[in-house]
């Protein structure tokens, strides 16, 4: 496995999708091989805007990059690893947040069409910030249909 794969993490507690490597190792949507692509990968690791200041905008959803970090843990204090994911719009917009259900979510949305790079076009989706049973917040990407654009 390469590092800009995406692997499947079962440690019996989650199982999100996950970028192999190290800390800030990346996986994207798109060749990441060529030129461009290791542009366009680093444009949307360095420029992309926070998700919060864009919920419930509709957008083209065209690619995803996944890249691991780590996060302090509140409660503890402690550095745990987490992975941000950044949403890739058709104009090139990133939109970043660290949220394990939008990892989930796109996953099902991967599940059910294909990666992106076999999509005809762009999806129209929106980022939800929701609440839990235990009240906490989380994002989750739910698509627009037309007649809600």
């Amino acid at each position: 496995m390469t590092a800009n794969e995406v692997a499947v993490q079962q440690d019996g507690v989650n199982e999100d999708i996950i970028p192999m490597g190290g800390n800030g190792s990346f996986t994207a949507t798109f060749d990441t091989t060529t030129e461009e692509g290791k542009l366009r990968v680093f444009g949307a690791l360095q420029t992309s805007e926070r998700v919060e200041d864009h919920l419930n905008e509709p957008f083209d959803l065209k690619d995803v990059v996944f890249q691991r970090i780590e996060i302090t843990d509140t409660a503890t204090g402690e550095l745990v690893p987490a992975v941000r994911t950044i949403l890739v719009s058709d104009d090139g917009t990133g939109y970043a947040a660290v949220s394990n259900q939008l990892v989930s979510s796109l996953r099902t949305m991967i599940g059910i069409f294909g990666q992106p790079s076999e999509w005809k076009s762009p999806i129209k989706v929106q980022v939800m910030q929701k609440r839990s049973r235990a009240n906490r917040s989380f994002y989750e990407i739910d698509p627009v249909l037309d007649n809600q654009a």
